[in-house]
């Protein structure tokens, strides 16, 4: 297998920082980053943040323009993040504040059981699909205040796969 590894320590770390925080922005995930663990670069954070997004286990929840008095300008572009259904929390030491904001995952979740219905048709290996099901079920129940109508949905989807 070629290119990088899948899994980051610098990945899993952001995944429990966002354990704690709930929902954060790039840069302030940088700060708390530093803080909690070690130097690093502000592209790295960025990087690891899209692949978490890539694979599922962060999920971009808000994108927000915010007014201030910055040095390249007046107006700043905050994208918001949160745990996905695929993320695993490692380490959950960290004493942190839950953030004041407040997620809304339903187009989230709308977007992901849209992408599981699709790949429930096309994909060759039904088991990944079902693990995917059965991973989306547990977040969903960590996550919303009535989880059952939208665990029908993944029951569904997961109902076709089965022989």
């Amino acid at each position: 297998m070629s290119g990088r590894p899948v899994k980051s320590r610098i990945k899993e770390r952001l995944v429990s920082i966002l354990s704690k925080r709930r929902v954060s922005y790039g840069y302030e995930l940088f700060r708390l980053y530093e803080k909690f663990y070690s130097k690093t670069n502000l592209r790295n954070i960025y990087y690891n943040l899209k692949r978490g997004v890539a694979s599922g286990e962060l999920l971009v929840i808000d994108v927000k323009r915010e007014l201030g008095d910055y040095s390249w300008g007046d107006e700043v572009e905050r994208i918001y993040y949160t745990l996905g259904p695929y993320a695993e929390v490692v380490d959950n030491n960290l004493n942190l504040k839950p953030a004041e904001l407040k997620p809304d995952l339903s187009n989230e979740f709308n977007r992901l059981i849209f992408n599981l219905k699709s790949d429930s048709k096309k994909s060759s290996n039904k088991q990944r699909v079902i693990n995917r099901c059965n991973k989306l079920i547990s977040w969903v129940k960590k996550s919303f205040e009535n989880p059952n109508q939208l665990i029908k949905e993944v029951e569904q989807v997961k109902n076709t796969l089965s022989p």
